[in-house]
């Protein structure tokens, strides 16, 4: 038995003999979690262009399944939030032109000739996260941020753990049963308390 299959390999195990393949809905919320502490992103411009450039409906249609939300909760919940915007690229740009940042002759943003740039990380374990990440890459290339992607493998956790540990990260993309138990009080204080242990923004 197996569970968390990429979805691009379905269609091949389903033409196979002898298998049975299920789909369903599950809890798990994908996040991406911004490196506040560090610059660029320390600017909440940048934080907030980032998070109106991307289309997450385009996102939800690459994984094939889910709904594009910007809440931490699942619908069908008290806590779900309802108000997810439509992609704003335009609005994106006048964030980042507020923050001090103009485009260059190849149309990427720099200031004060030093470029725009992020790194995008997903680990491999969940094969969600890897599928979003070349759009969210594109989208953000597309704005005129230059995005290095790292995608740690699945077989081990040492490049991942390491990356947390050193807070090398700019954009770290999560999965995440966000109410294991019905109660989103121990998502809300383990990921966002100044001392959570997975405050990872």
């Amino acid at each position: 038995m197996a569970f968390h299959l990429p979805v691009d390999e379905l269609d091949d195990l389903r033409s196979q003999s002898g298998l049975t393949i299920k789909s369903f809905e599950v809890g798990y919320q994908y996040m991406m979690f911004h490196n506040a502490a560090k610059s660029p992103l320390s600017d909440v411009k940048v934080r907030k262009a980032v998070d109106l450039a991307l289309d997450r409906s385009a996102l939800s249609q690459e994984l094939r399944g889910g709904e594009g939300t910007r809440s931490f909760f699942p619908s069908g919940t008290p806590y779900a939030l309802e108000d997810t915007p439509h992609a704003d690229a335009s609005g994106a740009e006048s964030l980042l032109q507020e923050a001090g940042y103009t485009k260059n002759g190849i149309g990427m943003f720099e200031k004060e000739g030093v470029p725009l740039s992020l790194n995008l990380v997903a680990y491999s374990q969940r094969p969600g996260l890897v599928i979003m990440q070349p759009v969210i890459a594109q989208t953000l290339t597309n704005l005129g941020i230059a995005v290095e992607s790292i995608t740690t493998p699945g077989d081990s956790w040492d490049q991942f753990d390491g990356i947390l540990a050193n807070k090398s990260y700019d954009l770290l993309m999560w999965a995440q049963h966000t109410m294991p138990a019905g109660d989103p009080s121990w998502f809300l204080n383990a990921f966002f308390h100044s001392s959570g242990g997975n405050n990872f923004a």
